[in-house]
């Protein structure tokens, strides 16, 4: 079976690629969600899931089909293709996917490998306090240039080089930055800490990262939350009932 399954003539060649890693809270889903949602993303395609948990639901706003574990979204006219991961891994075939996964980054000739991680807030450490979200360039030293339209500009680096990098919670981030495949594809981690719990705020500030990263315009109405997490959250209460 393909790894990778296109639903139309959508091109990937010189996209630029963010992928939610499943990690803590899950907050590079929400995030995903927003971006989405908001800028009226459709889905290009699938990814092959047989290495994921099984997982399948309903489409968003009554869309016809279903929706799967791994999907592909994307629009024409935005120079950023979105992946939207609803199932983690299973634990005995995270080096095959990993291996799977880079090796269809590379060959769909990206221009840049963004991927998003939550990091668990109880290791951060005192340097760490000054902001949540932090960048990890995948081999720095290796002459590699980010592509133009990657702006990482006011999203400090995650360690000083000197130091080992400890990224607890970030799932398959790790394996990904360190796979030596990907040494012509210029790839970055973006790296958020949080904690477990309604998420709907972090979710929003990092969309608007993933925005500023991508060079995207977030419309004048901000962040559209999707349907789902009305069941996701539940409804907010009708603040005059305080007072």
């Amino acid at each position: 079976m393909a790894f990778y399954t296109a639903t139309s003539s959508f091109s990937l060649k010189s996209k630029i690629l963010v992928y939610p890693v499943v990690s803590t809270a899950n907050l590079p889903q929400l995030a995903v969600d927003l971006v989405i949602s908001t800028l009226e993303l459709r889905r290009v395609g699938f990814l092959d899931d047989s290495l994921l948990t099984p997982a399948v639901g309903t489409r968003e706003n009554g869309d016809d089909g279903i929706t799967t574990p791994l999907e592909v979204w994307g629009k024409e006219v935005i120079d950023i293709v979105l992946i939207q991961q609803r199932s983690p891994v299973l634990k005995y075939h995270k080096e095959k996917f990993g291996e799977q996964f880079v090796r269809w980054v590379v060959d769909s000739a990206f221009s840049a490998l963004v991927l998003l991680a939550g990091v668990e807030l109880t290791n951060r450490t005192d340097a760490q306090m000054s902001t949540a979200t932090y960048h990890l360039v995948a081999n720095p030293g290796r002459g590699i240039e980010l592509p133009r339209g990657l702006d990482l500009s006011g999203i400090p680096s995650f360690v000083p080089n000197d130091e080992p990098i400890r990224m607890p919670g970030t799932g398959l981030t790790r394996r990904i930055l360190q796979d030596p495949s990907l040494a012509k594809v210029p790839t970055v981690a973006v790296l958020r800490f949080v904690m477990e719990g309604d998420n709907r705020e972090d979710a929003h500030d990092f969309a608007s990262t993933v925005a500023h990263i991508a060079g995207v315009k977030i419309p004048r109405t901000g962040w559209r939350e999707p349907q789902s997490w009305v069941g996701l959250f539940g409804r907010d209460f009708e603040q005059t009932i305080y007072g």
